[in-house]
């Protein structure tokens, strides 16, 4: 089964008790599920692990040419990374996630653009914002917002009011407002539409 789907039956496991609290209690049950699920389904070979705020470091010129990598400009420490470590061969999944209560236009725009930067940078096969105890039409509106420009290229710059989409990148957006209700997975460029 695909990790995405994976992730997406752990979130849908996760009591009502977790939503409408914080992010950080929302994010460590999904943790703890999200690891049965992956052991469950043997996805930890080739010494893939599940990290949850590992900083993915700056690199040296060396570094980055002997992995295949371009450097972060920043360093950045995503909620849930599904790799393994200290090399770029098997980067399965990076995840940010975001509650109803913390979500603004300019941290919707911050964690798009990590996760397009982790997902070309270290190739990440995977790239997933995760919008909690809200609706992803709220998703949807900061994206279309006038003050918004959309970019699409090949240079990766975390800028304010700019996304910058590679050509052939993408990110998954997944949405659940509470533990009764539908899990809503959509992507950036849909939402974009």
């Amino acid at each position: 089964m695909a990790i995405l789907n994976l992730l997406c039956d752990s979130i849908n496991k996760i009591s009502e008790n977790h939503f409408g609290k914080t992010e950080r209690v929302f994010s460590y049950e999904l943790y703890h599920i999200f690891k049965h699920t992956l052991e469950k389904n043997n996805q930890f070979v080739n010494n893939i692990v599940l990290d949850a705020e590992l900083p993915k470091r700056r690199l040296s010129d060396n570094e980055a040419r002997d992995l295949g990598l371009i450097d972060l400009s920043v360093l950045m420490s995503p909620d849930i990374i599904v790799h393994e470590r200290d090399t770029s061969e098997y980067q399965s999944l990076v995840a940010e996630i975001k509650i109803d209560k913390s979500l603004t236009r300019q941290n919707l725009i911050k964690d798009i653009n990590k996760l397009i930067s982790l997902k070309v940078n270290y190739k990440f096969q995977e790239a997933v914002f995760i919008f909690i105890n809200g609706d992803i039409e709220k998703v949807q509106r900061y994206l279309n917002h006038p003050e918004i420009t959309i970019q699409n290229g090949a240079n990766i710059q975390i800028a304010e009011n700019t996304i910058v989409i590679p050509n052939g990148v993408d990110i998954s957006i997944v949405s659940k407002k509470s533990a009764d209700s539908e899990l809503v997975k959509s992507s950036l460029l849909e939402l974009l539409q």
